[in-house]
C-alpha cells in the first residue's frame, strides 16, 4: 500500500533528522528535509480525494516535486557529511529513488486517456 509506504518514509525522515540541528546549517537542512520528506504523504492523500484526474495528477506532481527536493537535500547531507549514519542515509536515499519512480509511473498512467 503506497499510503503506508509514504507514512513509513515520512517517519524515517523525521527520525533521521532528529540528531541534526546542533548548528544553523544542520537545523536549516533538517527543517527543509522534514518539509519535503513529509509532503508526499499529504499530496498522495489529496490526490486520492480529487474529483478529477487533472487535479489528481497535479497533486501527484506536487508530491513528486517534494520527493525530488528530498533527494537533493539528502545529497547535500551526504556531501556535507552532516550525519555519521551512512547506512541510514543510503536507505532513505534508496527509498526516495523508488518513490520517485512510483510517482513518475503514476503520473504517466494518469495522463493516458481512459480506454
Amino acid at each position: 500500500d503506497l499510503e503506508e509506504r509514504l507514512l513509513e518514509y515520512a517517519a524515517s525522515i523525521v527520525k533521521f533528522t532528529q540528531p541534526m540541528g546542533r548548528d544553523y546549517a544542520e537545523a536549516h537542512i533538517a527543517n527543509r528535509l522534514i518539509s519535503s520528506g513529509t509532503a508526499p504523504l499529504s499530496f498522495h492523500g489529496e490526490a486520492r480525494s480529487c474529483s478529477s484526474r487533472k487535479e489528481s495528477t497535479r497533486k501527484l506532481s506536487l508530491g513528486l516535486r517534494a520527493l525530488r527536493d528530498s533527494e537533493r537535500w539528502l545529497r547535500l547531507i551526504e556531501k556535507s557529511e552532516l550525519v555519521p549514519d551512512s547506512d541510514g542515509l543510503e536507505s532513505i536515499q534508496d527509498e526516495t529513488a523508488q518513490l520517485i519512480r512510483i510517482f513518475v509511473a503514476s503520473i504517466e498512467a494518469s495522463r493516458k486517456p481512459h480506454q
